[in-house]
């Protein structure tokens, strides 16, 4: 029952923080606390020996992307409408990034994001290490990754 109503509430903040931007359009900010989430792994540049082997299940993976991650990167994997996440369709060079960047883009989120782009909320406290990997390994394998 606890775990349901954490994922419910983490589920809830995510959808509504998905495509925030402020009047100015800048892009949502997190809390102070959470300022200290990963900054910059969404624009590493991919590294030509990167690890992109699937680290998890994407089996299992499929399970937790409906759950979590569908609301905001949708269905197709191209940003799902006002709650645009990520395309992982459209740029390529996300999934050709090393699985340690995107397990940590995912557990701590990505705050730091250009005028107008949607900020990736923290899944850390909502996921285990395992189910990250596994929806890691199910976007590789589904999206071309």
């Amino acid at each position: 029952m606890k775990k349901t109503l954490v994922t419910l509430l983490l589920a809830t903040a995510t959808a509504s923080a998905c495509g925030k931007t402020d009047a100015g359009g800048q892009g949502a900010t997190a809390a102070p606390a959470a300022n200290t989430a990963a900054t910059a792994p969404a624009a590493a540049p991919a590294v030509a020996n990167a690890d992109t082997s699937l680290p998890g299940d994407p089996v299992k993976g499929e399970d937790v992307y409906k759950r979590v991650c569908l609301a905001c990167h949708g269905a197709d994997g191209k940003g799902n409408g006002g709650m645009t996440g990520a395309n992982f369709i459209g740029d390529k060079t996300r999934l050709a990034k090393d699985n340690a960047i995107l397990i940590k883009s995912v557990t701590e989120g990505v705050m730091n994001v250009p005028p107008g782009k949607p900020v990736m909320p923290p899944q850390g406290a909502a996921l285990s290490a395992e189910e990250i990997k596994d929806a890691i390994a199910y976007v590789r394998k589904t999206f071309g990754g």
